[in-house]
């Protein structure tokens, strides 16, 4: 991404001239134009399906990556952004839907009709082929592990999905510190699991920051605080943190942000030099000093594996098997086939298909007589 030179458009407080306003348009166009770049160069198609747009929020992530913004510069791109979308400069849908915006309870304002004859018979043709729909088999049921996913982004979520729905993995976006309410979702699952002899496993995927980080450390004791509350004792739960790492981030080319400016404006770099300097006054955590120790003044977002999609999931892939094993659908396939094996067998003694093709038949023939 590093050939599209991109910059925030800036407007001037007050009254503007006829050139002021005419330069900002050209800004704004200009901007919209370079995200629309960006945007076809992480989907690899200019025909960008759902799963491949990005967030408000995450283009503000992408963009301090750029080096385009600070963190304590979302609010103003966020409103640009829209902007842009509300001017007709982006597509009106040009960020991924906040699904916790999401409609509920949406009807169709009109059906299309369909005639009673092809009505029947698409059930009929349904019941017909019986044996290829059975599918009432438990994946974890053949498993030694139950995983879980939490990521730190919805885009990441995005980008994570068709991966965890290929493996049966259920994927939350934990926006920060998990409520509650989620945790309890998540917990319960283990819950289940376990008493169905399955070892839990949390998978986490979060910034590399020093609040990422913490997050990470913590999740087993924000787990724990509800024990009295779930009746789980998260005991042997495991939890695999992975994803961004020095290593991946180096080995992968992708751009640390050179700055540790927290969305509430703290610059933790001003900070810890403050408090190198004057040791006292500072406001500044422990979990704050040690990681800018081990790694430096910089971080990395999440979202910065957008760009390296593939090989985001193949790593995440490589983390999924790494509990399930190489081939985890063996049994599973197995079970199922089985199970319609014996639903063909049964179809087969009382001639199910042939009579129910009859049936199609002999409706089929009646509504043309009556024609």
């Amino acid at each position: 991404m590093n050939d599209i030179k991109i910059t925030l458009p800036k407007t001037t407080k007050g009254r503007k001239t006829e050139a002021q306003k005419i330069k900002y348009i050209s800004d704004l166009q200009d901007f919209a134009n370079k995200l629309i770049q960006i945007q076809v160069k992480i989907a690899g198609t200019t025909h960008i399906k759902d799963k491949d747009k990005v967030s408000a929020r995450g283009w503000c992530y992408l963009l301090e990556g750029f080096g385009v913004i600070t963190k304590d510069e979302f609010d103003r791109c966020f409103k640009v952004i829209n902007l842009c979308r509300k001017e007709g400069y982006l597509p009106i849908d040009f960020t991924a839907q906040d699904e916790s915006r999401d409609f509920l309870n949406i009807e169709k304002l009109s059906e299309k009709y369909k005639e009673p004859v092809d009505y029947i018979n698409d059930y009929l043709r349904w019941v017909k082929n019986a044996d290829e729909h059975k599918k009432d088999v438990a994946f974890w049921e053949s498993q030694e592990y139950y995983l879980q996913m939490v990521v730190e982004k919805i885009d990441v979520r995005n980008v994570f999905h068709d991966i965890c729905e290929k493996y049966h993995i259920a994927v939350s976006n934990a926006r920060g510190w998990s409520d509650i309410l989620s945790r309890n979702n998540l917990i319960q699952r283990f819950k289940e699991a376990e008493e169905i002899g399955l070892i839990p496993v949390l998978l986490y995927y979060g910034d590399f920051d020093p609040a990422g980080i913490k997050i990470a450390e913590t999740f087993l004791k924000n787990i724990k605080d509800l024990e009295k509350a779930t009746k789980w004792n998260p005991e042997n739960l495991i939890i695999d943190h992975f994803g961004l790492t020095i290593d991946f981030i180096e080995e992968n080319n992708i751009l640390w942000i050179d700055n540790l400016i927290t969305s509430g404006g703290r610059n933790l770099g001003n900070l810890y030099n403050q408090y190198k300097e004057e040791k006292k006054n500072v406001k500044i955590y422990d979990y704050e000093i040690k990681y800018i120790e081990q790694n430096g003044i910089r971080k990395c977002e999440a979202n910065a594996i957008l760009p390296i999609k593939k090989i985001a999931i193949k790593d995440c892939e490589n983390v999924i098997i790494k509990y399930l094993g190489d081939d985890p659908f063996e049994f599973y396939d197995e079970a199922i086939e089985e199970n319609r094996k014996e639903i063909t067998d049964l179809m087969e003694t009382v001639n199910f298909k042939e009579r129910v093709q009859k049936l199609i038949d002999d409706i089929k023939n009646s509504n043309q007589d009556s024609n």
